[in-house]
């Protein structure tokens, strides 16, 4: 299933409307992508800040890329950035083609909380 048929089913379950594309709204999302993503490379923020710049900066790119296509949430989704509206507009990716590499053994047990026990 591609893009155009992902979006129009989110259409069908009102998940998503048709909109007609607003060159200077995109630009905008691009241009605050843009901008975040200069921030994120910045190494006197701290990884998590930076992290969360990203994670922004990645969710504006993909308000862009659904309204380049025509489409955008619904006027109920009124802040574009909601939980519901970005689990919706994630919904018209495609899957990956192969899945992620999971963490190395070695990764696994760095990241393995050790509780004290009593």
């Amino acid at each position: 299933m591609g893009l155009k048929e992902r979006l129009d089913h989110l259409v069908q379950s009102n998940q998503m409307v048709l909109h007609k594309p607003d060159v200077h709204e995109i630009q905008q999302h691009l241009l605050t992508a843009e901008n975040l993503l200069a921030d994120a490379k910045k190494s006197t923020n701290s990884l998590e800040t930076r992290f969360n710049i990203g994670n922004s900066a990645g969710h504006h790119l993909l308000q862009a890329a659904v309204k380049i296509n025509g489409y955008r949430p619904p006027k109920k989704d009124i802040d574009p950035f909601s939980t519901n509206c970005l689990m919706i507009s994630f919904q018209a990716l495609p899957a990956p083609k192969k899945p992620l590499p999971g963490p190395t053994t070695q990764e696994t047990r760095q990241n393995t909380m050790v509780t004290p026990s009593m």
